[in-house]
């Protein structure tokens, strides 16, 4: 396969996913794998956690994906698979702006390039420039998260949970991305080139989330979810990769869009890629296990994938199901 999906088996998202766990912050704690859950409080030390209760709340009023961008995704992308690397990154992050970190990763930085240019990071991040003192102490507490965090309990399960991990990594290739071309049928389908090397699945045990994005070719996904299940969100989120990127940035009919609303376009991808993937799933005769994703969307799911027709033009797609949003 010229494009492959690949799956990976790395400490840092899910030691991160760790931390964030053991903080209490933006619902990972929720969304916690169920072995954990009477354990996890005892993650990070006590002093530790209570500087996340009232501080962080309010840094994350500034954007939803601020905190998200600059706690997980980015270190995530740019460590190399060790906390040493981590620490340094992290460290980076609370002194300089985000763009000029990831610089400095020249190979990496050429595929985010391809997900976000330049001029459209501020809107994704939620904010632009150099940091501000208050996030560079939120930071800085956060790093002694992860070192707390790591040293108390994570480095001593993760030689269990990796090899764990391993096992269902080798099945899941085995069963469902040896044999079939999915990139492949995707760009057939939408008529657009998926613009990195491969798809990068990146298996988490800590918390149940799936196709949680770890910027350009990379998603994590909960590990001891069904195989199929994993399979079917993993082809979902190809589609995703595919209908937001530079390529949809720069388009005459999207960009605008984009531009007006980034979380109404990003939900309009979600639906078509949803309704796409069941064609693929279906030629493959295997059983479609997402039918009610989405129906917290109300009538708007239906409304926006009622769009789909055959052609390949999925610009044009994405543009009537953006304004069906609110027809």
């Amino acid at each position: 396969m010229e494009k492959p999906v690949i799956v990976s088996v790395s400490l840092v998202p899910n030691l991160l996913q760790h931390v964030l766990v053991g903080i209490g912050v933006g619902r990972f704690q929720d969304m916690v794998n169920p072995s954990y859950r009477e354990e996890m409080e005892t993650w990070v030390q006590c002093d530790i956690q209570s500087k996340f209760s009232h501080e962080f709340q309010k840094i994350e009023g500034i954007s939803s994906s601020t905190w998200f961008a600059l706690l997980y995704q980015i270190p995530a992308y740019l460590s190399d698979d060790n906390i040493d690397s981590l620490v340094n990154v992290l460290e980076m992050l609370s002194t300089d702006a985000p763009l000029e970190v990831i610089g400095r990763f020249p190979e990496k930085a050429k595929l985010v390039q391809e997900y976000i240019p330049d001029d459209a990071f501020a809107q994704y991040v939620g904010f632009e420039g150099d940091p501000t003192s208050e996030w560079s102490d939120i930071i800085a507490d956060f790093i002694e998260a992860v070192q707390s965090g790591y040293e108390r309990t994570f480095a001593q399960k993760w030689e269990y949970i990796r090899t764990s991990l391993e096992e269902i990594g080798k099945s899941l290739m085995d069963t469902y991305f040896v044999d079939f071309d999915w990139i492949e049928w995707w760009e057939r389908r939408t008529g657009i080139t998926f613009p990195y090397p491969c798809f990068n699945v990146e298996l988490i045990d800590i918390t149940t989330t799936q196709g949680t994005s770890l910027l350009a070719e990379r998603d994590g996904f909960y590990a001891h979810a069904d195989a199929l299940k994993i399979a079917t969100v993993v082809s979902h989120e190809i589609g995703t990769h595919l209908m937001y990127n530079r390529q949809a940035i720069s388009n005459k009919l999207t960009g605008p869009l984009i531009r007006k609303d980034l979380e109404r376009y990003l939900r309009t991808v979600e639906v078509l890629s949803w309704a796409t993937n069941r064609e693929v799933i279906e030629q493959q005769d295997l059983t479609w296990t997402m039918e009610n994703s989405f129906d917290w969307l109300g009538d708007r799911k239906d409304r926006v994938a009622s769009v789909l027709d055959d052609t390949t033009n999925y610009w044009e797609l994405m543009s009537k199901g953006f304004e069906r949003w609110t027809s």
